[in-house]
C-alpha cells in the first residue's frame, strides 16, 4: 500500500483519532470482536506463544489470557491512533507516572537517564506523559515502517507532544 492507500486510509485514522474515548473504546471491542472472533488474526500464533509460556495453566485459564490480551491489543491500536489529536491535558489525566521524584533528582543534578518500558500498557501515551514532566527530553528508539508515508504519521504522532526519535539504525 503506497501513496494512494495512505491518503484513502488518512481521513479514518483521524476520523478514529478525533472519537471521544467512551467511543474509542466502544469502537476497540466492535474491533475485538472482528480480529479475534471473526477473522482469527494470529490466534494459533497467540496460543501456541500463550501455551509455551504458561505450561501450568489450564485450558480455560490460557483462553481467558488469550482474550485479556485481544481486549488490550484493539484498545492499544486505537489508542496510538488517538496519539494524533490526544491533549497534553487529556494525556495526564490518563497515564500516572510512578517514582518522578527520582526523574526529578536526576534532572536537578543534570544527568541522563535510560528508561525501558515493556510491551505491556500502551507505550506510546508512556511516552507521551513523560514528555508533559518538563524534565529530560525524551530520545525514543523506534523502526522504521516499510511505507514511507505512514512512517512519517507514526512519526509524527511519536513527536508532537515534544518526544524525538533516533531510528533504530
Amino acid at each position: 500500500m503506497g501513496a494512494i492507500g495512505y491518503y484513502l486510509a488518512l481521513p479514518f485514522i483521524y476520523g478514529i483519532a478525533l472519537l471521544p474515548f467512551p467511543l474509542l473504546y466502544l469502537l476497540s471491542d466492535g474491533l475485538y470482536l472482528l480480529l479475534y472472533k471473526v477473522i482469527g488474526y494470529r490466534v494459533a500464533v497467540v496460543r501456541e506463544n500463550l501455551r509455551k509460556s504458561f505450561p501450568e495453566k489450564t485450558a480455560g485459564e490460557l483462553n481467558a489470557i488469550e482474550r485479556a490480551f485481544y481486549h488490550w491489543f484493539c484498545d492499544l491500536v486505537l489508542e496510538t491512533l488517538k496519539t494524533l489529536t490526544i491533549s497534553p491535558r487529556q494525556v495526564q489525566e490518563r497515564v500516572s507516572v510512578s517514582g518522578e521524584e527520582i526523574l526529578k533528582k536526576y534532572f536537578d543534578e543534570r544527568r541522563s537517564v535510560i528508561l525501558v518500558m515493556g510491551h505491556w500498557g500502551n507505550w506510546e501515551l508512556g511516552g507521551a506523559r513523560f514528555s508533559q514532566l518538563g524534565l529530560h527530553q525524551l530520545y525514543v528508539i523506534y523502526h522504521p515502517l516499510q511505507n514511507e508515508w505512514f512512517d512519517g504519521l507514526v512519526h509524527h504522532m511519536r513527536t508532537r507532544l515534544g518526544n524525538k526519535l533516533y531510528a533504530m539504525n
